[in-house]
């Protein structure tokens, strides 16, 4: 019975090491100094998008292992206020970083796909904008890291 009682011991030991490797929550902080900061989880990758690289704007990425992706995008010269009242969407104003950000939705409905974009000017006038994309189950964590990991410093 002693034995059994350890091996039962030494089996949950080594359930906790290994699982401590494999934790869904690890996470790191990404970014630079130019596009902004995020904490995403760990198994998430370094992304560029095709499109933006090919219209020459500078911006930065991050891909989860099942699509999701974050963009980091700045602009400098860019008329904030006039920006947002031609691009003519429905927005909801949230935080991010302590600033007022325009927060946009799309929803692809026949591809269960969700596009967010956030809009704002920070301290140094530097117009940031933030594009999220995901599928349904996984888009209110990746607006999570978004509206609650997001700085412009480290």
């Amino acid at each position: 019975m002693k034995k059994i009682y350890l091996l039962l011991v030494i089996i949950l030991a080594l359930s906790l090491v290994v699982g401590c490797g494999t934790d869904s929550n690890d996470v790191k902080r990404v970014g630079d100094a130019e596009f902004g900061f995020l904490t995403i989880p760990t198994d998430w990758v370094d992304f560029r998008d095709i499109g933006m690289t090919e219209s020459g704007i500078p911006h930065i990425g991050f891909r989860s292992a099942t699509g999701s992706i974050i963009n980091l995008v700045t602009r400098e010269g860019v008329d904030f206020e006039q920006f947002m009242q031609d691009m003519g969407a429905e927005y909801d104003l949230v935080q991010i970083d302590g600033y007022d950000a325009f927060r946009t939705h799309i929803y692809f409905e026949g591809h269960e796909m969700h596009l967010y974009g956030w809009y704002f000017q920070d301290a140094n006038s530097i117009f940031r904008i933030i594009i999220a994309e995901g599928f349904t189950d996984e888009i209110a964590q990746v607006k999570e890291i978004v509206e609650t990991t997001f700085s412009v410093s480290r």
